[in-house]
Order: C-alpha cells, then sequence, then structure tokens
C-alpha cells in the first residue's frame, strides 16, 4: 500500500508540474509579446513576468531534484540543486511581495503624503524594485547556504539529522519571513481600501454588473486567493526543510507534492482574473475544439 501512495504522490507531483511550467511559460511569453509589440511593459506586467519566469526555473529544478533520485541516488550531487532551489524560492516570494505591494499602492486610495508620492512613481521605481529583489535574495541565501554546506559536510559522520534539519528550517524561516511580513502588510492595507470603495459605489447606486465594481471584485478574490497560497506555501516549504514529520518514505513525496501545487495554482488565478492572458489562454484551446469537431463531423 505505501508503494502505491507513493507512486499517487510522484503522479500528482508531475501532473502539477506538466499544467504549471506551461501555465507560467505561457504568461511569460504572452507579456514578451506584448513587450516586442509596443516596445514597452506596464510596471504590473513586470512584476508578473519576472516572478512566472523565476516560478518556471523554479519547477523545471525540483522537476530535475526529484527525478535525479530515481536516477543518481548520490547525495553530492543531489545537493547541488538544493541552494539553487532555495535562492529561487527566495526570488519568488520577493517578487510576490512586491506584486502585493504594487496592488496597494495602485489600488489603495489613502490620501497620507508619502503614499501618494510613491504611487506617482511606482511605475519607475518597479525596474529598482525588480534588481532590489535579486540582491535580497542573494544577501538572505547567504545563512541558508552556509548552515547547508556545514550540515551536508557533517552528514557522513551523524546519522541523526533532525536538529540540524530544524537549524536548516530556521535559517528558511529567517530569509522567507521580511518578505513575507511585507506580503501581508500590503494584503491588510489593500483589502479595506478596496472594500470601503466598493461600498462607495454601492452607495452611488454602481450595480454589481458595472465593470469598475467587478474589477475591485475580483481584485480582492485574487488577492485573497494569492494570500492563502503563499501562507499554505511557506507552511509546507518549512515543514518540508525541518524534517519534523518525517515518519517514513511516503514524507518527502507528500510535502513535495503540495509545495508543487503553488506555482500551480497561482498562475491559473493570474490568468483567470486577468483578461488579457485569459483571452490569449482561451484562443488555443477554441482552436484545438474546432479541430476535434471537424474530425467529428468528417468521421
Amino acid at each position: 500500500m505505501p508503494a502505491v501512495i507513493k507512486l499517487i504522490l510522484h503522479s500528482v507531483f508531475f501532473i502539477n508540474v506538466i499544467v504549471g511550467m506551461p501555465l507560467n511559460l505561457f504568461i511569460v511569453l504572452m507579456n514578451c509579446r506584448t513587450w516586442r509589440r509596443k516596445k514597452s511593459l506596464p510596471a504590473g506586467d513586470q512584476i508578473v513576468t519576472s516572478l512566472c519566469l523565476s516560478r518556471w526555473i523554479f519547477q523545471c529544478l525540483i522537476t530535475a531534484h526529484h527525478t535525479s533520485h530515481f536516477f543518481l541516488p548520490s547525495d553530492n550531487f543531489n545537493n547541488f540543486f538544493t541552494p539553487a532551489r532555495i535562492l529561487l524560492n527566495y526570488l519568488s516570494i520577493w517578487l510576490a511581495s512586491l506584486l502585493c505591494v504594487y496592488y496597494c499602492v495602485k489600488i489603495s486610495t489613502y490620501q497620507h503624503v508619502g503614499f501618494l508620492y510613491v504611487k506617482a512613481r511606482m511605475s519607475k521605481m518597479v525596474p529598482w524594485c525588480l534588481g532590489l529583489c535579486v540582491f535580497l535574495s542573494l544577501v538572505f541565501i547567504q545563512p541558508y547556504a552556509w548552515h547547508f554546506f556545514s550540515l551536508a559536510h557533517k552528514a557522513s559522520r551523524d546519522g541523526n539529522m533532525t536538529k540540524e534539519n530544524i537549524g536548516t528550517s530556521y535559517t528558511y524561516f529567517i530569509g522567507s519571513s521580511p518578505p513575507f511580513i511585507i506580503f501581508i502588510i500590503a494584503f491588510l492595507l489593500t483589502v479595506p481600501s478596496l472594500w470601503r470603495h466598493i461600498r462607495n459605489m454601492r452607495g452611488d447606486g454602481t450595480s454589481f454588473r458595472n465593470p469598475d465594481m467587478k474589477s475591485h471584485y475580483n481584485a480582492i478574490k485574487s488577492m485573497a486567493a494569492f494570500f492563502l497560497l503563499h501562507i499554505f506555501f511557506l507552511i509546507i516549504v518549512n515543514i518540508n526543510l525541518s524534517g519534523v514529520l518525517n515518519v517514513g518514505d511516503l514524507y518527502n513525496p507528500l510535502t513535495v507534492m503540495l509545495i508543487s501545487f503553488y506555482p500551480c495554482l497561482h498562475s491559473a488565478v493570474i490568468i483567470f482574473y486577468n483578461t488579457k492572458l485569459r483571452q490569449g489562454f482561451l484562443i488555443p484551446l477554441k482552436c484545438m475544439i474546432n479541430v476535434l469537431q471537424k474530425k467529428a463531423v468528417i468521421a
């Protein structure tokens, strides 16, 4: 029975990757197409493109790491992937926080002087913020990398690595906490502002079918889904790194499978609530349906 469950977990993982990688790559290619056609890309799309590109590379690495266990079980080879995966993980978290901050600044209606100053210049600040995300990821990976390689050096001499694994989880937690705190603050500032704006629109007699009302509701639902997925992802990653629930052969496949849901589901949320991406995603699906219908008629 454990072998069957393990096979199911591995299958779900690869399904998430097979679905998630094309979704992230689709978003990147659609925005690159827009940039090539218009010679520019909106600030929000720059962040989304960078986020999806980092997630696509991250998914490539976890797929390679996961697959290598079947063919190359050497710890020295497998250890090569972990720092790179964590670096991309940090970068993804920082970019996700930047995206939430961007939504907060562009959507919220606070009248504070500092907030208005940032709001007026946010689009010009985004390229610098993207570079800052890369720099901070490189800074925060240093404690984790040092601890990880120290742990790998001791692994041959110590069979019980529970405390060291928990230490690894602590170093990851320290690195992932600052962007997560920023993410929470931006989320808590954005949603009440959006909700007050919606209530004001309803007080003015605006219908729920109004495009502006729909866009605000979609923004709330999108950020709420993003927020829940983000928390879920960080909890599972910390559990995976700590090893505190390592009770058998099913532990690692289970946590890796759960981690693989986040980049797949959030990319689907981005596409679903973005009109341009949703329409672009439906075009090949409609073409496939038309081809299948023609074949059915001929048969």
